[in-house]
């Protein structure tokens, strides 16, 4: 009788074990089909989010006489939803945004007026079965560089995307252009007289130098002009320290 009580327990309890680790099972996998990943779970595909491509940084170098420059960039949509529509705006960084990125990225931009640039279109309308939209930012370098060498600041153009209706990711949402120029650099060439003290006035010549670089090549001068020379209003000072760099005093007579 005791062994047929035993046998029955044995056979009950066995039978828990086996639905508490069906149950187990379930739950297990239960928790593995859903579908709510984190939003920046890069595996999920349920998010419907806008981007720019590309975004961040992009350095660009212009010539100072180009008339026209274009710069392609995309919004674009990525998600399993990404064909359902939907409208997106293209705005300017304020002051602020880009003093705190100035701050973060130690540099030290300056925004580019925005009469001096153009976009193709601030503000996009995505159709159904379309998931990317093509920008364009066009300006005139040679506007710009006459602003550059006014101001003498590194300009960027600063530009951030944003929707009412679809989700953006901050950190692809934003674009900068940082702008630099090829210009041809006038200098003074390295020079050695000889002079007597018995003279009150000996001719020296000094030679100058023209760089004109385009994309790494140098380029033939493609203007006439003239330079001029003048003593600079801080020319005892300079003297004074040249002459404390090589140890000798030199007198700097102005006539």
């Amino acid at each position: 009788m005791n062994n047929k009580l035993i046998e029955k327990r044995s056979i009950t309890m066995s039978a828990h074990r086996f639905i508490y680790m069906l149950a187990g099972i379930l739950l297990l996998l239960s928790c593995g089909s859903d579908n709510n990943a984190p939003i920046d779970d890069p595996g999920n595909t349920t998010n419907h989010y806008l981007q720019l491509q590309p975004n961040g940084l992009n350095a660009i170098k212009v010539s100072c006489t180009e008339e026209n420059f274009v710069f392609p960039f995309q919004i674009k949509a990525v998600g399993n939803e990404s064909n359902q529509g939907g409208e997106a705006q293209i705005n300017s960084w304020s002051e602020d945004e880009l003093k705190a990125y100035n701050n973060k990225e130690k540099t030290s931009y300056v925004l580019l007026p925005s009469s001096l640039y153009s976009l193709t279109s601030t503000e996009v309308s995505f159709k159904e079965g379309i998931s990317t939209m093509d920008v364009e930012v066009k300006f005139n370098p040679s506007k710009v560089f006459a602003e550059f060498r006014e101001k003498t600041v590194e300009y960027v153009i600063a530009l951030k995307l944003s929707s009412d209706k679809i989700q953006v990711r901050d950190s692809q949402s934003r674009i900068l252009l940082s702008i630099s120029f090829d210009y041809p650099t006038v200098g003074l060439a390295a020079s050695a007289a000889e002079v007597s003290v018995n003279k009150d006035l000996i001719p020296v010549s000094i030679g100058a130098t023209l760089d004109y670089t385009v994309d790494g090549v140098s380029t033939t001068n493609p203007w006439d002009f003239v330079c001029s020379f003048a003593v600079p209003s801080n020319a005892e000072e300079l003297v004074a320290e040249y002459s404390d760099c090589i140890y000798n005093r030199l007198l700097l007579n102005i006539l």
